[in-house]
């Protein structure tokens, strides 16, 4: 009799540690070695279902383009795992051992391997939290051209912390910033608005780190950036205009930028160039671009003699010449060198 109920309990404890290795609820995250300098971290989120089935999704803190990207045909029996990602063409298949699930990633052109472990979020300190609440600002170079960036941070009222990326060369709007971690003096954090992400590391008020984006001048492994703590203040580019020129231009011009890429569609933009006088009493211009929300663009130079107009706005590369005539502008917008070319006409 003692050794038949010794024989129950053990098939009860195995029952239980089977269940447990059943259960892979929660984040499982892992590293692809895509080549010799680039890799991906890739996080799969198991749930169940109302039903009791497993349900997984793909996010990549590195990639903003794969976030909450669904698996499907999920077969998980307690040591083997198999599933595809459909919209990216791949699928995994695992074996779990020692805690962790060892496999491939398998897409187009060949497989990888992908090992992933469990996954905790690092926790942030009330006083990590203090260090990093406020504003950072740095500068990235994209393209060949400085474009400055701002960051800033702050807990909500559940004391979660959350944070906002403006681009105050293009405009002052403040979008919000997603996957924010800070512990240890390490931040990571993904700049959805503009599909990158940034790793840095705490040195007394700044932070030294790489900037990832998908731009084909970055490189895979990113760019240099230092966010220094503090407010941003922008450079401010007072136009040498004649009091005469000023008051003829004063006030804020309207129009559509229309241009075709090669083998493309038409595109337009609606645009304004605006005219102003700051509280230094200094003159100044911007250029705005509704659609691409565009409305802190500043006109770097400026020229008006005998009713030609010209205007320089450096971070495009570009330049605008124009004739006044009453309340019309009517000339050409250059961009790129000169590579594009087109008519634009403004009215007041």
């Amino acid at each position: 009799m003692k050794r038949i109920r010794m024989l129950w309990i053990g098939m009860i404890l195995s029952t239980a540690a089977a269940a447990a290795q059943q259960d892979l609820n929660g984040d499982w995250q892992g590293r692809l070695a895509v080549d010799a300098k680039t890799s991906l971290t890739v996080r799969f989120t198991f749930s169940k279902d109302a039903r009791g089935m497993t349900t997984v999704v793909l996010n990549s803190p590195d990639n903003t383009a794969i976030k909450n990207t669904p698996a499907t045909g999920v077969a998980w029996d307690g040591v083997n795992l198999k599933l595809q990602v459909a919209a990216l063409g791949g699928s995994y298949s695992g074996v779990l051992k020692d805690g962790k699930l060892n496999g491939e990633w398998t897409q187009p052109g060949g497989k990888l391997p992908l090992i992933l472990a469990p996954y905790q979020k690092p926790v942030t300190t009330p006083a990590e939290k203090k260090t990093l609440t406020g504003s950072w600002h740095g500068t990235a170079k994209v393209n060949g051209l400085d474009r400055n960036v701002v960051l800033r941070f702050k807990p909500d009222d559940k004391g979660e912390m959350t944070g906002t990326m403006t681009l105050p060369d293009q405009s002052d709007e403040q979008r919000p910033l997603e996957d924010i971690q800070f512990s240890n003096g390490k931040l990571d954090v993904r700049l959805a608005p503009v599909r990158g992400t940034y790793s840095g590391t705490l040195a007394g008020n700044q932070f030294n780190g790489m900037l990832k984006l998908p731009n084909a001048t970055v490189p895979p492994e990113g760019i240099a950036v230092v966010f220094k703590r503090g407010d941003y203040v922008p450079e401010v580019h007072a136009l040498k205009l004649t009091a005469e020129g000023f008051a003829q231009l004063a006030g804020k011009w309207q129009g559509t930028l229309e241009r075709t890429p090669p083998k493309g569609q038409k595109v337009s933009s609606p645009v304004a160039l605006r005219f102003e006088k700051n509280t230094a009493g200094q003159y100044v211009a911007f250029f705005d671009i509704t659609n691409q929300r565009v409305n802190t663009l500043a006109i770097t130079d400026a020229s008006f003699s005998g009713g030609k107009l010209i205007v320089k706005v450096a971070l495009m590369g570009a330049e605008y010449q124009a004739t006044l005539s009453d309340k019309t502008l009517t000339g050409q917008w250059s961009q790129g060198n000169g590579a594009v070319r087109v008519p634009l006409t403004l009215g007041r």
